[in-house]
């Protein structure tokens, strides 16, 4: 209820309750008939005393009128979300209603006589009052944001408007809004605007801001800085084999293994996706930069464990120095960019520091993504077709299908170029796919030639092996192009399939169950792990040709692929050599019983209509 302050209390009376008006003039008429007067005096009495009653009727239904809207003023006022309180006009309390006790903390007897300042009696606050009465006085209003505090002493946000009652001997109405979850809503905006909200990291805006005031102290201090541009190598693999929460979990954890590796004045930056950005300030060696990436390298080399399994994780690493390599903070950025790539193309999990050489690499890397983008759209990739060749018989047994990009005013771009730089782009998958479509389907066409045993290989790249759709994807292109699943192999790699062995394995089971063949490719270069490797449902294993180059010349290719055929055998698999370019190398495989092999001595990679001509002719391997 609403305390009303003793200086405008009134006290009423129940208003009586009158007699019907015949009653009333009855009772009139036999008054008059006691007193003695003439006729025209009693006439004259009888209508005064007429007008008063009808008066006095009229002042109790606006005595009703009033208490009714009194009421309804209570019930508003205890039922607003404001807090409400009317004081006299040097801010002593007089009347509050419930909100502004629950918003103050105080009940109504605490409150009463009371001076509204004892809210807030900090300093501060006794300044903001002060404003407020002055407004008062000169406008005869006010309002604006406060910061207040509860009796149990909680700080909490206020809008406060206040305005004065002229007709009410100048009291105040104090109006009192809790304001406190705006106040942390902008707050928190303003946070995101500057930081990463996945890893809490600055953003690059944020960075930004840091780099342009750093550059500015350096020069006037004659100061080095350091950038380093961090890119998580295969991440994206991560991220869509195991789902976007648990690659979340990833960053997170970076984050704070890069936090843990820089001083506290320098500045870490998640720029977004798998990019970071670190700014080391007031350094005076570029040695310095380097020791850190190396520390940041061998730290992320460390597992990381994600829902109770390892993962490892490499980064590569650009360095750039300020003022050795640039002195705006767009150009350095770039500059460190770049290094970046540097290293990624070096082979991954290192640092490379900037030159100038590396712009003009750059350059050329941006228009060839550009144009690979474009590429698929408009038919600029081919398909090869590389024989495979049984050596016992010297007869051809299968493909392999190889993409080749024609990119128009430039001739065949090299696959080493540009099969890297769809992988990091994500366009391998779109690539991959086409060239499934066109390797089956060419397949098919050589069966209805007549050609029934030859076998169709095609590569799988590591983001496509991570893709959840690769299963029905290979399914759907099998019926389409209606070759038989017994004709198709999948080639992986080692480091694709050892990525996530458990998830592999599931993989590689779905895929045979399709009725495909699998092989191995590039075997030896990677982790070579034997209890792992029969848990895979391989066909073939193929020896690199890093092998098979100088097996005739060096033991210890000799004996490594010597060791890999009896390894194969053991297992029952069968195995494929390739890059195999003289004679040298066939009569040392001939020797071993090797199964198959390819390479230049045999063929090059041809297009189709010219593998059509071959297999028309007979040609076979002597």
């Amino acid at each position: 209820m609403v305390i009303l302050p003793p200086a405008i209390e009134r006290k009423t009376v129940p208003p009586k309750q009158f007699d019907s008006k015949e009653n009333r003039r009855r009772s009139i008429a036999a008054a008059l008939q006691n007193l003695d007067l003439n006729q025209d005096q009693k006439a004259r009495l009888e209508e005064a005393l007429a007008q008063d009653l009808a008066e006095l009727e009229q002042l109790g239904r606006q005595l009703s009128l009033c208490r009714r809207r009194t009421g309804l003023l209570e019930q508003v006022l205890e039922n607003i979300s404001e807090g409400i309180a009317v004081t006299d006009p040097q801010g002593c309390i007089e009347m509050v209603n419930t909100p502004f006790c629950g918003l103050t903390g105080l009940d109504r007897e605490q409150l009463q006589g009371q001076y509204i300042n004892l809210l807030n009696r900090h300093k501060e606050a006794e300044e903001n009052f002060v404003l407020i009465f002055e407004s008062l006085e000169n406008d005869g209003c006010w309002g604006g944001e406060m910061s207040h505090q509860r009796s149990d002493g909680h700080q909490f946000h206020q809008w406060i408007s206040v305005s004065r009652m002229d007709r009410d001997n100048g009291r105040l109405v104090w109006a009192l809004r809790d304001i406190s979850q705006i106040k942390s809503s902008e707050e928190q905006a303003a946070y995101l605007a500057y930081h990463d909200s996945l890893t809490g990291l600055p953003n690059r805006r944020l960075f930004n801001d840091r780099l342009e005031v750093a550059i500015a102290t350096a020069s006037r201090k004659k100061q080095r800085l350091a950038l380093l541009f961090l890119d998580l190598d295969n991440f994206k693999n991560v991220n869509d084999g195991l789902g976007h929460a648990a690659g979340d979990e990833l960053l997170q954890e970076t984050a704070r293994r890069l936090r843990g590796k820089v001083r506290d004045e320098d500045t870490v930056a998640r720029l977004g996706g798998d990019e970071f950005i670190m700014l080391l300030v007031g350094i005076q060696e570029p040695e310095y930069a380097a020791v850190v990436a190396q520390r940041i390298l061998d730290d992320l080399a460390k597992p990381f464990r994600l829902r109770g399994r390892q993962f490892y994780l490499s980064a590569s690493v650009g360095i750039t120095m300020f003022p050795d390599d640039g002195s705006k903070a767009e150009a350095l950025v770039s500059n460190a960019d770049m290094a970046m790539y540097r290293a990624k193309s070096a082979g991954r999990n290192n640092y490379k520091l900037f030159t100038p050489a590396l712009n003009e690499k750059v350059q050329r890397r941006m228009s060839l993504e550009t144009a690979l983008r474009q590429a698929i759209g408009n038919q600029e990739f081919l398909v090869h077709y590389q024989p495979k060749v049984e050596l016992a018989q010297g007869r051809v047994v299968g493909m392999e299908a190889l993409v080749r990009w024609e990119r128009p005013g430039h001739g065949l771009v090299s696959p080493g170029e540009f099969i890297p730089l769809a992988e990091d782009t994500g366009q391998i998958v779109a690539i991959g796919r086409w060239v499934l479509e066109q390797a089956c389907r060419q397949a098919k066409t050589w069966h209805d030639q007549g050609h029934h045993d030859l076998a169709i290989s095609v590569n799988l790249s590591p983001r496509q092996f991570q893709q959840k759709d690769l299963v029905p994807m290979v399914t759907e292109t099998l019926g389409a192009s209606g070759l038989d699943a017994a004709s198709l192999e999948l080639e992986v790699t080692e480091s694709m399939v050892m990525s996530s062995v458990d998830d592999a394995i599931v993989t590689l089971g779905q895929l045979t169950d399709l009725g495909v063949r699998l092989s191995m490719d590039d075997f030896g270069k990677g982790y070579s792990n034997l209890y792992y490797l029969k848990h895979f449902p391989m066909d073939t294993l193929k020896i690199d040709r890093s092998f098979v180059r100088d097996v005739a010349t060096r033991p210890d290719d000799a004996s490594i692929v010597d060791t890999i055929i009896n390894m194969s055998r053991s297992l029952g698999l069968k195995v494929i050599a390739e890059g195999v370019e003289d004679t040298d190398q066939l009569r040392f495989l001939r020797e071993r019983a090797c199964d198959q092999m390819q390479g230049f001595l045999f063929s090059r990679p041809l297009p189709s209509d010219q593998i059509s001509q071959m297999l028309a002719s007979g040609t076979r391997l002597h």
